[in-house]
């Protein structure tokens, strides 16, 4: 519920003796405002680890989509429900490769590669439900400070990076990085 907690405004309610939170907030594409009421105990369930899914029963997907995305449901059954053989219900499947794919299109990123890169990973931290709540780094369409919350959230992600460095080493770098080790007495 990254996109909730960020980026909604939350209100407390009852209704028929049950504690209500009321979360609105813009979906990210068509820029509505969206309401979701998710029962208290479903919302504690959720914070204790419960998958959204199983925590919140009697909320829809697409409510439970816009908590955790901030992409409402018409804007979700239209932008990643489109596939390119109706008659393939594997084709329609959104796996994670499948979504990131449709969300870049959408966003028109052509590159991750470069400073236009960088901004275009930003974005898509962006769209994950990360903000920069420093504005850090500003540019046209994001920050910089977004793509550092969510490094700072994912350290599988970090890990990756030095992993991708580790594997890629060139010897400007293998330099690089002996000069800042210690020299080694033998």
């Amino acid at each position: 519920m990254r996109y909730a907690d960020s980026c909604c405004n939350v209100a407390e309610t009852e209704e028929n003796g049950r504690h209500i939170y009321v979360f609105n907030g813009p979906c990210h594409i068509c820029k509505k405002v969206q309401t979701v009421k998710v029962r208290g105990d479903h919302l504690y369930a959720y914070r204790a680890g419960a998958s959204i899914q199983n925590a919140m029963p009697l909320n829809s997907a697409g409510e439970r989509e816009f908590l955790m995305s901030g992409i409402c449901e018409p804007c979700f059954d239209k932008t990643f429900a489109e596939s390119e053989d109706p008659e393939n219900e594997e084709d329609t499947e959104l796996t994670p490769p499948r979504l990131m794919e449709a969300l870049m299109e959408v966003m028109d990123f052509h590159t991750l590669e470069g400073s236009t890169g960088v901004r275009n990973l930003a974005k898509i931290a962006g769209c994950l439900g990360y903000r920069d709540s420093q504005y850090f780094g500003q540019f046209q369409g994001g920050s910089y400070g977004v793509l550092i919350n969510f490094l700072e959230d994912n350290p599988g992600c970090c890990e990756a990076m030095v992993e991708w460095m580790t594997h890629n080493m060139t010897a400007e770098w293998e330099q690089s990085i002996q000069s800042h080790l210690p020299d080694s007495e033998e």
